[in-house]
């Protein structure tokens, strides 16, 4: 065996450095058997297979068996999702574009050597190839909340997933999972002027990806709240309310959301990775509670200490206003298609039970036990040292009832 890595060692002295973002990772299956020698006239770096060594017990220096590329690591979700596969000892692809200072926060993900950055383009397939050709596991967490004069919504959600999955499946990759929308559908509920592009093109990139990758995994979950999030820090933008006002669709009564911790999703996300069963599912990633975001929007402002703002209706020449900003601003924080889906009432699949964490095993995190940490930062009084009992305790959101959830959708409906 010594004689084995001596082999190994020198032959890894030869490897070209300009091939080190690919050469160093080597194609993964959940095997667990060991590498044999290497046949006769065969480069080394072409057979060996890291998966096939033995797992290690588990850890951030130990080896779980999985080479995984992840797409959009930069992200909300995709920072929680590779700081959760690197703790497991799983060896990372992290396709980056742009400046590298956007991908700081996971280059301490795992262990020495165990993560490995690539420049990509989303449009550049043979950047594409070289990011997946030797992984087992692709995650795709890219998605953009506006469309720009490069990319659009069908450029980021359709044809890049489309891309993706079918290089994957050329290059071999066991389990290509794919992150959608709650809500998407070819004909999502309209609000103002026209239905939501954002929800269109997600329900399409979900159809590109079952065409392409079959057995793919599609994760489709609702507002995502936590650290960075776009949900609950949305709502704290000062440029989101008109002075002492927030102005919401019907003040926010006549929409039901059910919010999810993004650490949940990520440990939705490690079990789907970590079972090899999980194959051509479709999952929901919601909340364990149903709430109206009325009351999330005021339990969001008094624990903000600011109860002086109030919900009003959302008026044209607000939505004018809105149309202007997102034609001016090149990074938008909000959009007319943003106000569109904003109001959209949560809602799980109809036409066929989709698993949700519950499925998983997964235990969720109550909403109001986390969400005072996570906005802790926009505190009104975050620097003053508070007395005991100084200030009232917020009344949490009330979860809706069953009954009173379908009188609620039940007059939606009918206002459609």
């Amino acid at each position: 065996m010594l004689g084995k890595n001596i082999r190994v060692c020198i032959n890894l002295k030869n490897i070209n450095p300009k091939n080190l973002g690919s050469a160093s990772i080597f194609a993964s299956n959940y095997s667990t058997e060991r590498t044999t020698s290497t046949p006769p006239g065969q480069d080394l770096l072409t057979t060996l297979n890291m998966a096939r060594y033995a797992r290690g017990t588990s850890g951030r220096s130990s080896f779980s068996g999985n080479v995984v590329t992840v797409f959009g690591a930069t992200g909300m979700m995709g920072r929680i999702i590779c700081n959760r596969l690197g703790k497991e000892g799983a060896q990372l692809i992290l396709p980056c574009r742009g400046d590298l200072w956007a991908s700081r926060s996971v280059k301490l993900v795992g262990d020495l050597g165990q993560v490995v950055f690539l420049d990509y383009d989303l449009r550049d397939e043979e950047k594409i190839r070289r990011a997946v050709e030797y992984s087992n596991v692709v995650i795709n967490c890219v998605g953009a909340d506006y469309e720009t004069s490069n990319f659009n919504y069908w450029d980021v959600h359709v044809d890049g997933p489309r891309r993706l999955a079918r290089i994957s499946k050329e290059c071999g990759v066991e389990k290509f999972i794919h992150f959608s929308a709650l809500n998407a559908s070819p004909r999502p509920q309209q609000i103002f002027f026209k239905p939501s592009r954002f929800l269109i093109s997600k329900w399409e990139g979900e159809q590109a990806v079952r065409e392409e990758f079959e057995d793919a995994v599609i994760i489709r979950p609702s507002n995502i709240y936590g650290e960075t999030d776009r949900f609950l820090y949305y709502y704290t933008n000062d440029m989101r309310r008109n002075l002492s006002t927030i102005p919401l669709w019907k003040k926010g009564e006549m929409t039901i959301k059910m919010p999810v911790n993004q650490r949940d999703v990520a440990d939705g996300v490690m079990k789907i990775v970590n079972n090899r069963d999980i194959k051509a599912a479709t999952y929901d990633f919601v909340g364990p509670d149903r709430y109206l975001l009325s009351e999330i929007v005021d339990y969001v402002f008094q624990l903000l200490l600011r109860p002086n703002i109030k919900r009003s209706h959302l008026t044209p020449a607000r939505l004018g206003l809105v149309y202007l900003y997102e034609k001016v601003m090149k990074r938008p924080q909000f959009s007319l298609d943003l106000f569109e889906r904003e109001f959209i009432s949560d809602q799980l699949s109809t036409d066929s039970r989709n698993p949700t964490l519950k499925d998983l095993g997964i235990d969720h995190r109550k909403f109001d036990e986390s969400v005072s940490w996570c906005l802790k930062v926009f505190n009104k009084l975050n620097y003053y040292n508070e007395k005991l009992n100084e200030f009232p305790e917020p009344k949490p959101p009330k979860p809706l009832s069953e009954d009173f959830e379908y009188q609620l959708r039940r007059k939606i409906r009918q206002n459609q």
